[in-house]
């Protein structure tokens, strides 16, 4: 409606978004402003108005719809042993992504072996994340406390980049102290 008191509000954004400009102003005889409101996260953002001016109006918030691009990489998540020392395992997320890293479950079927560097093995050494899905997990196990590195090598054709994550197997508490030999200080003397 274009005949209504002048109006003036500022603007804010729920989640990761942000608004521009932050403050807006209608003169009487002016139905609408353009707001732009940018998020590089898929999410749904809601848009509310705090009125600065003493008008009879009443707000009504809106809601902006992010949705995530397309596929363009699939990540190994960076994961930890979860009980330090005690479990000699972690679950690995492995997650199709957009180029801003928001998950994607509408992508080409993916397929690709697992690897790993160090001491540690991983279950399965294949996977697949079908269309409609946006991850899969895999265990790695190790007992050495150590970082190592899980790598995926595309056995599909979606041209999707794999980027590589890191599994850290941290040491427990000693358990034992174990003494591997025992030389004699010197010949006749004793052994402290």
């Amino acid at each position: 409606q274009p005949f209504h008191p002048g109006y003036a509000a500022t603007l804010a954004v729920t989640g990761f978004a942000l608004v521009s400009p932050v403050s807006i102003l209608l003169p009487d005889g002016t139905a609408f402003v353009t707001v732009t409101v940018t998020d590089s996260k898929a999410e749904i953002v809601t848009l509310t108005l705090t009125e600065t001016s003493a008008t009879p109006l009443s707000e009504v918030p809106g809601t902006v719809t992010f949705i995530p691009g397309p596929a363009s990489q699939v990540v190994v998540v960076p994961a930890s042993e979860p009980s330090p020392g005690t479990s000699d395992s972690a679950t690995v997320t492995i997650e199709v992504r957009d180029s801003d890293g928001n998950v994607v479950t509408s992508h080409p079927d993916y397929s690709a072996t697992v690897g790993v560097t160090g001491s540690a093995a991983v279950l399965p050494t294949s996977i697949t994340i079908p269309n409609g899905t946006g991850s899969v997990t895999i265990v790695a196990t190790d007992t050495v406390a150590e970082i190592v590195t899980v790598t995926l090598t595309e056995t599909s054709t979606t041209g999707l980049t794999a980027v590589p994550g890191t599994v850290t197997f941290i040491a427990g508490s000693a358990a034992n102290v174990v003494v591997i030999s025992a030389t004699e200080a010197a010949p006749g003397t004793a052994n402290s």
